[in-house]
């Protein structure tokens, strides 16, 4: 069975370990972050990017978060076609077996 999942999330925390916000607390830096190469990959393509700075128990921390969508011409070609190839593949090789066999 295939699933297809067209869109994901991929989020990264960063704590600073060790010392409170009182010592150490992360800050943006402009716009936070900004994805600069091409927003198009293999199987994915880059929707949005996302910095928020909080503070949790007294300890500073940033949630990094990313939103993927994934491309359907990848999942076409790199999965159903191959799928479809290999049942089918299948079905002529025990077409031919069964003849010689008889």
């Amino acid at each position: 069975m295939l699933i297809f999942v067209p869109t994901q999330m991929c989020q990264m925390i960063f704590e600073v370990q060790g010392k409170t916000d009182n010592y150490i607390r992360l800050a943006k830096d402009g716009n936070g972050v900004e994805f600069l190469a091409s927003r198009t990959l293999v199987e994915y393509e880059i929707q949005q990017e996302d910095l928020e700075i909080s503070s949790k128990n007294n300890i500073s921390r940033a949630s990094l978060k990313f939103v993927f969508r994934r491309r359907m011409e990848y999942h076409v070609t790199n999965t159903f076609m191959q799928v479809t190839q290999n049942y089918l593949g299948n079905d002529y090789l025990k077409f031919k077996v069964n003849n010689m066999l008889l």
